[in-house]
């Protein structure tokens, strides 16, 4: 059974959901060629000041390998989120600007190409330095083919969530091969690509907003209505509006609001599925030499009950500055609720 989640909002906040059904997020996946999983001759890594991170891979004094070759590849492990069709990319540096050292090999094991007449799924990337001014400078290139490949102008890769294993061979010595992007973003300029290969994944982008709100419309909900919201919840609430009490911030005020039992008086929407959230706390009541004691705020999903006493499923991250704690996780589990006592320690700050 779907349990429909309710977003509970305290504070000033702006709030950004993303559903997994509908939301259609850019996945970019990087390495470095040298950072591989295996790797075997006559690929080695040597070092180069412009290359991103210091090193690069790159087969020396070989033959051409007209075929795909059984050794010289590198491995890599990958992990795909999104699914979907991907592009690859590769940054490269050709030893001389003529016919020869401008190729390798690609295969993305498990994936299905757009191409045809491959042999063992391995993509002769061949002219690889066609239009570039400068091959013996470093540049980046989306993964092609070979016109005896029957194809799109150049490989697109499908693939449904999951880990798979990207290869990289030589096909001609002299290729130097530095990084790769495998992405599902479309139209990507090579020359945009950074010459640093970044360390980690980008967050995803958000490219489905399901619901916002940056409080910039002046709005009383407690004698106004709601508005876009579905809802707020117990306690006695004395002040409830946007751009009123504080400019361009949600504004709650409560007379001895309970967080046991809670939850403490919230304002909420409802969705369901998986989903993206922030939240901006602007202001909050007291001081470290004013305190006011036990009030926080934040940002909570919570599973709705199907059934009356049904136990309790929600998350939470809360400001909550006293005793040095700062913010707070917060969760209960089938009822069992959990807490990570004394915060992250940044207290005020």
């Amino acid at each position: 059974m779907c349990k429909y989640f309710t977003y509970l909002i305290l504070l000033s906040l702006l709030l950004v959901l993303c559903g997994s059904t509908t939301a259609s997020a850019v996945e970019k996946i990087w390495g470095e060629a040298e950072a591989s999983v295996s790797m075997t001759a006559p690929l080695q890594i040597l070092t180069d000041a412009n290359a991103s991170g210091g090193e690069y891979i790159v087969a020396l004094s070989v033959t051409n390998n007209t075929n795909p070759p059984s050794t010289g590849i590198a491995t890599y492990s990958i992990t795909i989120a999104e699914g979907g069709v991907y592009r690859m990319y590769l940054r490269v540096r050709c030893a001389t600007s003529g016919s020869d050292d401008d190729s390798c090999y690609v295969r993305i094991q498990g994936a299905t190409l757009n191409l045809t007449g491959l042999t063992e799924n391995w993509i002769s990337d061949n002219n690889i330095d066609y239009q570039i001014a400068n091959p013996t400078d470093w540049f980046w290139k989306q993964v092609g083919h070979y016109a005896s490949e029957p194809g799109n102008d150049y490989a697109e890769f499908t693939m449904d969530p999951g880990t798979y294993t990207v290869e990289i061979a030589y096909r001609e010595d002299g290729l130097d091969i530095d990084g790769f992007l495998i992405t599902n973003e479309t139209d990507i300029d090579p020359a945009t690509l950074p010459d640093q290969i970044p360390s980690e994944e980008p967050a995803a982008e958000i490219t489905n907003v399901l619901f916002s709100d940056d409080f910039e419309i002046a709005h009383d909900y407690l004698t106004d209505g709601l508005g876009d919201y579905d809802g707020f919840l117990n306690g006695t609430i004395n002040a409830l509006d946007a751009n009123t009490s504080r400019a361009g911030s949600l504004y709650i005020e409560t007379d001895n609001g309970s967080w046991d039992p809670g939850p403490g008086p919230m304002l909420y929407v409802e969705t369901n599925g998986d989903f993206i959230a922030s939240v901006k706390v602007a202001d909050y009541a007291g001081t470290p030499q004013q305190a006011v004691y036990y009030n926080n705020c934040g940002l909570m999903a919570r599973a709705v009950p199907t059934e009356e006493g049904e136990p309790e499923d929600w998350v939470a991250i809360d400001y909550f500055p006293l005793y040095s704690a700062g913010n707070i996780v917060r969760y209960a589990d089938d009822g069992i609720r959990h807490e990570d006592v004394g915060g992250n320690g940044k207290g005020w700050n």
